[in-house]
């Protein structure tokens, strides 16, 4: 029999904390959030409710339906309801995950058995914050609602869109399907995670273990743009963070993302939003979306 670290109930909603003294085996109906610290072993999650399985440090390897799907930081696994797992712990330090159970009724409209995206870096954030507040004990009942009500919306809605990227490609049997777009997710967070750097095509077909002109074709047909386009906007959306965040000069931050100077950076920026850098530094970026 599990033990339950219950900390709120309002509204049906569970927050269970998961270690080796205490095990889970996933909650038997309704919302929940599962925050774990776990070393390496392997476990069995029986299956309930749609769920979204993160990793903020370590890694998980989860067996579903035949399948591996490896899940380092930064990572989102979207399970079926009904789906049971085994999970391997692979670090023999601590392993933190988060998982959100949602409701029965959510996420019924997600047809893909299994998805394995990389996180917006708004979910990156909320979960950072949850985590940070079991350390220190300062979550609250209130402030677990807020929390897990914002890793839900985000996570639905990111995997109701990712979902529709999956089913863009044209591939007859469903297992090759999922595990195609895993490749081209693998590929699409190295670019969010390297926007800094120089990219190349040949780097990210490495990344997705695909040929080239393979992997370009299938990139557009799962997200519309073309590898570098997609990287190029990935960049000057964080270099526009960069900018709303840093005192930093325009310059500073075009050398830092990799621009030739600040004529390139100023001409790419103006051509994406609608509007120079400066825009940034004297308005503020409440008033340039």
């Amino acid at each position: 029999m599990p033990r339950y670290g219950l900390l709120a109930d309002k509204d049906g909603m569970q927050f269970t904390q998961v270690d080796a003294r205490r095990p889970f085996d996933g909650p038997e109906k309704g919302a929940a959030l599962v925050h774990s610290s776990l070393s390496r072993q392997r476990m069995r999650i029986a299956g309930g409710t749609a769920s979204l399985k993160y990793v903020l440090t370590g890694c998980e390897i989860y067996h579903l339906g035949g399948r591996r799907f490896l899940l380092e930081p930064g990572d989102l696994l979207f399970v079926r309801a009904g789906t049971a797992a085994d999970v391997d712990i692979a670090s023999r330090s601590a392993t933190v995950g988060m998982c959100v159970y949602f409701d029965d009724h959510e996420g019924q409209g997600i047809d893909s058995p299994f998805l394995r995206m990389r996180a917006p870096s708004a979910y990156d954030g909320a979960a950072m914050d949850v985590h940070t507040r079991v350390r220190q004990g300062t979550l609250t009942s209130a402030g677990l609602k807020n929390s897990f009500e914002t890793l839900k919306t985000i996570g639905l809605a990111v995997t109701t869109r990712l979902n529709a990227s999956c089913r863009r490609l044209s591939m007859a049997r469903e297992d090759a399907r999922i595990d195609l777009f895993s490749r081209l997710e693998r590929a699409r967070g190295y670019i969010l995670d390297h926007v800094r750097q120089p990219m190349s095509l040949d780097d990210l077909a490495r990344h997705a273990g695909m040929s080239r002109h393979h992997f370009i074709r299938q990139f557009r047909a799962a997200y519309g743009v073309s590898p570098m386009r997609f990287f190029s906007r990935a960049r000057l959306d964080a270099a526009c963070r960069a900018l709303s965040r840093s005192p930093g000069s325009i310059e500073d931050v075009s050398v830092d993302f990799g621009y030739s100077g600040q004529a390139a950076f100023s001409k790419a920026f103006k051509k994406r939003y609608g509007f120079a850098p400066s825009h940034i530094l004297r308005h503020g970026p409440e008033k340039s979306e």
